[in-house]
């Protein structure tokens, strides 16, 4: 996939630059000997906390680390649990969390890829920074709780499962110099949203499943692009609406049920194929070039462009315009 070669070529490039300017990392592991504090010194093997230079490893069976008062490090492996609640915790190089990650407040930033093959849950907090998440294949992620502010201003690929739930319609966006890149599963469980604080071409390109499982009526209220290989579902008996723009470039599908456009504009640079159905409420749907489509029902809003459209399998018209030189 371009994304994850890019990644790679990313990541090689990053590892060229460490060997060639920064001297080896030490080993500095956590034993959680006084309390499960990150900042008690006690706590560590050297009897020091990690500092930036140091690789910082939480192993398996022991006490559970929080961390609440930042920190800048190299890298860090991480097969116990690792908990941040508050101030600023930067990874400069690489991170690998085996075991679980508890993203609860505070931030979570730095220039260093950090590959999830655990389990990670997002409660609260913002992950930013120049660097990367990746959610590995059979990792498992929930993003949840409507009561603090989740914000993504890095990327992070989802290769693996992320549940999204208990986040209402604005506890969760997607920001400047964010995006989630979805190759794996992304399900919505119930009448939560995505939204946007701003305005990027795409924050969120799905490659993979991206479906509603349940709940009251959930928006994106966030530029949404449906890329080659993408499926996009909802086997709710609500509501998925995309209110601000929604593409479809190569070949996808919806899956199955309903999804609806209700606002901004979609624009069809490829295929959009079936069993389920694209419903135009408001807004633009724009066909470019030749694009073809499953099942349309135009509801209302506007179908329009200068391209070709096929509907290969239903086409139902109860509202709305078809316009424009196509």
């Amino acid at each position: 996939m371009k994304a994850s070669r890019a990644l790679e070529c990313r990541a090689i490039l990053l590892g060229l630059v460490t060997f060639g300017g920064a001297a080896m990392a030490t080993d500095i592991t956590w034993t959680g000997a006084q309390s499960g504090r990150w900042n008690n010194t006690n706590n560590w093997s050297l009897f020091r906390l990690p500092a930036a230079g140091d690789h910082a490893i939480i192993p398996a069976g022991t006490p559970g680390c929080t961390n609440d008062s930042g920190a800048t490090i190299a890298q860090i492996t991480v097969n116990g649990t690792l908990s941040i609640n508050g101030n600023t915790f930067t990874l400069t190089t690489t991170g690998n969390v085996a075991g679980v990650l508890n993203l609860a407040g505070g931030t979570l930033g730095g220039t260093g890829q950090l590959t999830i093959a655990g389990a990670f849950n997002w409660t609260g907090g913002t992950m930013s920074g120049a660097g990367w998440t990746i959610l590995a294949p059979d990792a498992t992620g929930t993003i949840s709780g409507g009561s603090v502010s989740k914000t993504l201003t890095r990327l992070l690929e989802n290769r693996g499962v992320i549940i999204q739930s208990g986040t209402g319609n604005s506890m969760f966006s997607v920001n400047v110099g964010g995006t989630l890149d979805n190759p794996g599963v992304y399900q919505i469980a119930d009448n939560s949203s995505l939204s946007t604080g701003t305005s990027l071409p795409w924050v969120m390109t799905n490659r993979g499943l991206f479906e509603k499982t349940g709940g009251g009526a959930s928006a994106v209220n966030a530029a949404f692009c449906n890329a080659e290989g993408g499926i996009i579902g909802n086997t709710s008996s609500t509501n998925l609406l995309f209110t601000t723009s929604f593409s479809q470039t190569g070949t996808g599908a919806i899956g199955a049920g309903i999804i609806s456009l209700a606002g901004g504009n979609g624009l069809l640079m490829g295929t959009l194929g079936g069993p389920g159905t694209l419903q135009v409420i408001s807004g633009n749907l724009m066909a470019s070039n030749s694009s073809a489509i499953g099942c349309l029902w135009l509801y209302g809003g506007t179908l329009t462009g200068a391209g070709e459209l096929t509907v290969t399998q239903l086409l139902t018209w109860t509202g709305g315009t078809m316009s424009g030189a196509g």
